[in-house]
C-alpha cells in the first residue's frame, strides 16, 4: 500500500525474496531449534501467493503460525484460509481519517473489514497500532471501535 510509515519499503519490487523451498528450510531449521512460533508480518505477507503453504508447513513442524496484515488482501474465501493462524492482527491506527493521517493511504475500510471477516470466521483478532501525534488524542475512539468489533487485544 506505499504506508509511509512502513520500514520495509513494501510498495516496491522486492527480487531478492526468498523462494517457498528456501523459507520452509529455514522453517525446519527453527524448528529442530525448539522455537515454538513463527510469525508472518509485512510489508503485506497476504500478497505472497505461498503464504498459506508455509503456515500448513509451520504447523506440521509442530510451529505456531500468527500473521499481522494490513487487511487490503482480505476477503471471505482468504479469511476462511486465515484458520491456519493462530491469532492474527490486523494493522489500525485509528478510525476514519486518523487511519489517514497516520499511514497516507487510505485503507481504513479495508482494515475494518478484515477484523470483521476474521472475528466473523472464529479468528482471534488483534490489532496493532503504532502510535504517533497524529493519532495519541483519538485512542479513545480507537478503543471503543475495537471494543464493538469484539477485538482481543491492542
Amino acid at each position: 500500500m506505499g504506508c509511509q510509515i512502513c520500514y520495509s519499503e513494501s510498495e516496491s519490487t522486492v527480487s531478492d525474496d526468498l523462494s517457498t523451498d528456501e523459507v520452509k528450510g529455514l522453517l525446519s531449521v527453527l524448528a529442530q531449534m525448539g522455537v515454538f512460533t513463527v510469525a508472518f508480518g509485512g510489508g503485506e505477507p497476504l500478497a505472497r501467493p505461498y503464504l498459506f503453504e508455509l503456515a500448513h508447513y509451520a504447523r506440521q513442524l509442530g510451529l505456531v503460525p500468527t500473521l499481522t496484515t494490513n487487511g487490503f488482501y482480505l476477503d471471505t474465501k482468504t479469511a476462511t484460509r486465515c484458520r491456519v493462524f493462530d491469532h492474527i492482527h490486523v494493522s489500525l491506527d485509528g478510525v476514519g481519517d486518523i487511519y489517514r493521517s497516520v499511514r497516507g493511504v487510505d485503507g481504513f475500510g479495508h482494515a475494518a473489514r478484515a477484523i470483521r471477516l476474521l472475528i466473523d470466521n472464529g479468528i482471534l483478532v488483534g490489532v496493532n497500532c503504532v502510535l504517533c501525534r497524529a493519532n495519541f488524542d483519538h485512542l479513545e475512539a480507537l478503543a471503543q471501535f475495537l471494543t464493538e468489533l469484539g477485538v482481543q487485544d491492542v
